[in-house]
């Protein structure tokens, strides 16, 4: 299976087109301009990609594809063979199975850390768990094979829960119920490892980013109102959760 880390980028300069070497699927050196950064550690340290938000030295393996490679390599119908051994046009290639693939990989939580900030997050240690979460941006941190699996596994997840309550006396209900657990676990193992942070407190999902509206200070919605009754008294603000509004009603 051909590596899926981000997407392949033109790379340009003042409107021209860089020299960067063969292509590292078919080896051509004509329209090679699409540059593609690993989860490998290149072969020559210090001449590699970096990550100034992780703290990632100059070591991150890179390739180089040509327009016509890189929508197939994009499209999952074809794999790489090389990788730049360190500066894409000058240091040559080497074959990509002589890189220990997932060896670089940037630290999701401080990128999460540094949207939370760009977009108005109150602080980083929200990003943490102390506080509240963001679940777009937190979605946004993720390499795209982990958004993949955990966005396929939400949906086999509803479907098993639903399947699992309707069809508990059914010969075919172990199907429902493989996909309620076992999708779950997924959903567990990379919100787990990528956005939460172990042992600390659970951060409150801010749902607004997701089109929901919600109360600002204690977190109900239209569907998961407060026990007592409330009704919305500004655009992210319940009656309970404005000082005197109650009383004012009554």
């Amino acid at each position: 299976m051909p590596e899926n880390p981000p997407r392949p980028m033109a790379i340009r300069d003042d409107g021209d087109e860089l020299e960067l070497g063969p292509c590292c699927i078919c080896e051509r050196e004509d329209g090679v301009r699409n540059l593609v950064m690993l989860e490998r550690r290149c072969a020559m340290p210090g001449r590699g990609w970096s990550c100034f938000t992780c703290g990632l030295p100059a070591e991150g393996a890179s390739a180089v594809l040509c327009d016509g490679c890189a929508g197939e390599w994009d499209a999952g119908r074809a794999a790489l063979r090389f990788a730049c051994r360190g500066h894409p046009a000058s240091d040559g290639r080497v074959p990509i199975c002589e890189l220990e693939e997932g060896s670089f990989r940037h630290d999701q939580a401080k990128h999460l850390a540094d949207t939370m900030a760009a977009i108005g997050g109150e602080a980083a240690g929200d990003v943490q768990g102390i506080g509240w979460l963001d679940p777009v941006a937190a979605w946004r941190a993720l390499a795209p094979a982990e958004q993949e699996r955990i966005g396929a596994g939400a949906i086999a997840h509803r479907i098993g829960c639903h399947g699992s309550t309707a069809s508990a006396m059914r010969v075919d209900a172990a199907w429902f119920m493989a996909a309620d657990v076992e999708t779950a676990a997924i959903i567990d193992e990379v919100i787990g490892e990528r956005v939460l942070k172990v042992d600390a407190p659970l951060p409150r999902p801010r749902l607004a980013s997701l089109g929901i509206r919600q109360c600002r200070a204690c977190g109900c919605t239209d569907q998961v109102g407060c026990p007592e009754g409330c009704c919305w008294v500004e655009d992210d603000l319940c009656s309970r959760c404005k000082p005197g509004w109650l009383a004012r009603a009554a």
